[in-house]
């Protein structure tokens, strides 16, 4: 084909070509006549928007709307939907659907797969807004895309049963001893006990102030805002974990869990080797062939906290605040919404300090040849 006779050569030697789009006239240059056909058909019939355009453009708009905890729960999700349709067009609830199904049989939990879906649909949803891209998201796949019904079904998290209570506090002396320990003291999240410093705990007053939180992601550490505004709060400090921390105490800016340096939190992967090594040494995890399974967790002891708070009489709404619950539903149980006054926190913390140790007396005390692990 004569490239040349379709366009009209400038002057400058550059051949044009004018295309209409949207009412509005365009101009395209190349000194090369078959390049600027190709430029002219491209602009005609542009290639289809690949999902890997979708996602990458949400990916890259979100990352200063998401905290990090919150692309900590993303990040696999998207990886595996670029793994699975990076370069594909047309997506479909089908699709999807059998890609739930097939990380369903691969032994995914509800969760995973309820996250997976969720990240869809947020790629879909981010790409209807944006000119560019709307045409590729007509319709959001993910909304009709059902979950499998042969699925793994999350496990109600139980509370440590009063034998571990009992283990926990006699592991306070173990290296990271401390860590559990303050965690069933206080209802804390993982997060923001590790951003605790000392300054936040206040022995006169008889509390502790929870305004930060450590996040991981991808290996690096965050400290920033708590989960979410209601997470910021003050609970009551026991008197059995005052009398713990005040043997480690150090300086009021230094973080209470650090490594080398007290100005900066624990990284991750201190993080995780101290706590499985107390969870081993502390009957808290079995060997199986070569690996290790581990039987506690940190969410499981703040569930732990709730339960004690309960069983020692005090409110649901009560106990919302102390956990830092924003609804019923997360509490799975009724709430009321009264702010917990500050001359409450002594009777607070007397009465969860009361079921502790009568937990302790029970399985120590009252019988001390018990064996504990």
């Amino acid at each position: 084909m004569n490239y040349a006779k379709l366009f009209t050569k400038r002057g400058d030697g550059r051949y044009v070509a004018t295309v209409v789009q949207d009412g509005k006239r365009r101009y395209l240059y190349d000194r090369d006549p078959e390049a600027l056909y190709k430029k002219l058909e491209q602009l005609k019939h542009p290639d289809p928007l690949t999902f890997r355009a979708l996602a990458e453009r949400w990916y890259e708009d979100m990352q200063a709307v998401y905290k990090d905890g919150t692309w900590a729960m993303y990040d696999a999700p998207y990886n595996r939907a670029l793994e699975r349709f990076g370069d594909e067009t047309d997506i479909t609830s089908a699709d999807i659907a059998l890609h739930l199904a097939e990380m369903a049989q691969r032994g995914y939990g509800e969760r995973t797969l309820k996250a997976q879906r969720t990240v869809y649909s947020l790629i879909y949803k981010h790409a209807a807004q944006i000119p560019e891209l709307v045409e590729a998201a007509r319709y959001n796949p993910a909304a009709l895309a059902a979950l499998p019904r042969d699925r793994r079904r999350p496990q109600k998290r139980k509370a440590p049963e009063d034998e571990a209570i009992t283990r926990i506090i006699l592991g306070l002396n173990s290296p990271f001893g401390l860590f559990p320990y303050l965690l069933l003291c206080t209802g804390l999240r993982r997060g923001e006990a590790l951003g605790l410093t000392w300054g936040d705990v206040d022995y006169k007053r008889q509390t502790i102030v929870v305004n930060r939180g450590v996040t991981y992601r991808r290996g690096k550490k965050t400290v920033g805002d708590t989960k979410t505004e209601g997470s910021v709060r003050t609970v009551p400090l026991l008197g059995m974990l005052a009398v713990a921390l005040k043997h480690y105490q150090e300086d009021k800016d230094h973080f209470i869990f650090h490594g080398e340096d007290p100005l900066a939190p624990l990284s991750e992967a201190t993080y995780r080797r101290r706590w499985h090594r107390w969870c081993r040494e502390n009957g808290f995890a079995v060997k199986v062939g070569d690996a290790w399974e581990y039987h506690l967790t940190a969410h499981v002891l703040r569930h732990g906290y709730a339960t004690l708070s309960s069983r020692g009489g005090l409110e649901t709404g009560v106990i919302k605040d102390l956990l830092g619950h924003e609804n019923e539903r997360t509490t799975e149980i009724y709430i009321d919404e009264r702010p917990i006054k500050m001359e409450e926190f002594q009777a607070i913390a007397t009465t969860i300090e009361a079921a502790i140790n009568g937990i302790f007396v029970e399985n120590v005390v009252s019988d001390p040849a018990k064996p504990h692990g």
